[in-house]
């Protein structure tokens, strides 16, 4: 197997990761943990577990997202690219 297909299984693999991670700590933004009061604030929003949660949630989608679009936009570039791929099915 030569080095070049190594690199890209393995530049794939950390992309379906990231896009897991990118997943899941979005949804987790919208399901907090203690559910929301009648007014629609988070009940533990008072915690400092809670606080550290956001913080952590917010880092952790943040970076992978940020990740995930190096993957998009700074790849290899050539005739099986994605970015040359989206650019062609924009302007025909």
């Amino acid at each position: 197997m030569r080095i070049a297909d190594i690199s890209k299984k393995r530049s794939d693999t950390h992309l379906m990761v990231t896009t897991l991670i990118a997943t899941v700590t979005f949804t987790a933004g919208f399901t907090m943990p203690g559910g929301f009061n009648s007014e629609g604030a988070a009940i533990l929003i008072r915690t400092k577990a809670f606080q550290a949660f956001v913080i952590t949630n917010t880092l952790a989608w943040v970076f992978s997202s940020s990740s995930v679009a190096c993957h998009l936009f700074m790849g290899p570039r050539g005739k099986d690219s994605l970015v040359d791929y989206e650019i062609k099915s924009l302007y025909p």
